[in-house]
C-alpha cells in the first residue's frame, strides 16, 4: 500500500453498500422470511443485487424513512435501492463501488 493524493470513495461504497446490505437481510430475516436469496447480476456497467425469497417479501419490516435512507446513501454512489412487491429488494450501484 502506498499513499497517494488522488481521492477515493471506493472504500467507502463498499462500506455502505455492506451496511445496507446487511441491514436489509437482517430485517427480512426479522421479519419471518426463512429463506433468502441474493442474487448479482452485471446490468449496464452497473452491478445490481437483488434479494428475494420463495416467501413473500414485504417492505413493512421497514419504516419508510430507513428506505429513503438507503436509496439516499446509494444516490450518493452513484445507486439506487427498489422494492418489487412480493418479491424483494434490488440494489443497483456502479461497477467501480462493488469491486
Amino acid at each position: 500500500f502506498e499513499p497517494t493524493d488522488a481521492a477515493t470513495t471506493a472504500m467507502v461504497c463498499a462500506e455502505r453498500l455492506n451496511d445496507i446490505l446487511l441491514c436489509l437481510v437482517e430485517g427480512v430475516a426479522g421479519s419471518g422470511v426463512r429463506h433468502i436469496r441474493l442474487q448479482t447480476l452485471l446490468r449496464e456497467r452497473m452491478v445490481v443485487l437483488r434479494l428475494s425469497s420463495p416467501q413473500a417479501i414485504s417492505d413493512q419490516s421497514f419504516g419508510p424513512r430507513r428506505l429513503s435512507l438507503y436509496n439516499r446513501s446509494l444516490s450518493w454512489i452513484g445507486g439506487d435501492l427498489k422494492y418489487q412487491p412480493g418479491q424483494g429488494f434490488e440494489v443497483s450501484v456502479p461497477m467501480a463501488c462493488a469491486a
